[in-house]
């Protein structure tokens, strides 16, 4: 039952971070002007605000996109804030935990904090994503929002994606491996199955179906 609750919690967040991700572009959105919207399974629209946020550009360096992106790059750095806060909030509040007792990843509260936590691993799978676009693609790097700001402030891909990921990586490694005590290997594994049951749902069927 414990191990269940574990999978079924990073299976409802694998859905909600994705939600929660393009709120964060909306709320940058709101806060610049942009008065109407439209939440997408994995995107959103930004309307009556001058310009439209989506869809993504289509090829990074333009002087068309460097003047678009010039409008809208708190709007592009919205849902990656969005992300990151929660990741690191949710790090202070299980070490703040940690001082008073042992984590413990059957819990619900601590499990709840863990999650938090791991927002941050889409930090992991994006950059690991853009650095095999960087790689293998013609152009300069993937369109994920990283890449845009990346491009948009002359920042290496490779280098900008590998510093993304080692430090997504450092941090989920200390709350796995320093701040979780028990049921560690539990969480490791049914975590990572919610998670990715939970994702590929929501991006192939569910979501496309509820939020087309």
């Amino acid at each position: 039952m414990n191990n269940l609750k574990i999978f079924f919690a990073f299976f409802i967040a694998a859905i909600a971070g994705t939600l929660l991700h393009e709120c964060g572009h909306i709320l940058a959105a709101w806060l610049g002007g942009c008065k109407s919207f439209h939440l997408g399974y994995s995107y959103m629209y930004a309307y009556n605000c001058g310009h439209q946020y989506y869809p993504p550009l289509t090829v990074l360096g333009e002087e068309y996109n460097r003047i678009l992106m010039n409008k809208m790059v708190w709007q592009v750095a919205g849902g990656p804030l969005q992300t990151n806060l929660t990741g690191l909030l949710g790090i202070a509040l299980l070490f703040r935990l940690s001082r008073r007792r042992v984590v413990d990843a059957w819990k619900s509260l601590d499990l709840f904090y863990i999650v938090l936590c791991f927002f941050l691993s889409r930090n992991v799978f994006n950059t690991l994503t853009g650095l095999l676009k960087v790689k293998v693609s013609a152009r300069k790097g993937s369109m994920g929002d990283e890449s845009k700001l990346f491009s948009h402030y002359g920042i290496d891909q490779t280098w900008g994606h590998a510093i993304i990921l080692i430090i997504a990586s450092a941090l989920l490694v200390y709350v796995t491996f320093v701040l979780v005590k028990k049921h560690r290997w539990q969480l490791i594994l049914y975590g990572s199955a919610g998670s990715v049951v939970g994702g590929v749902l929501w991006l192939r069927w569910l979501g496309p179906i509820l939020l087309p």
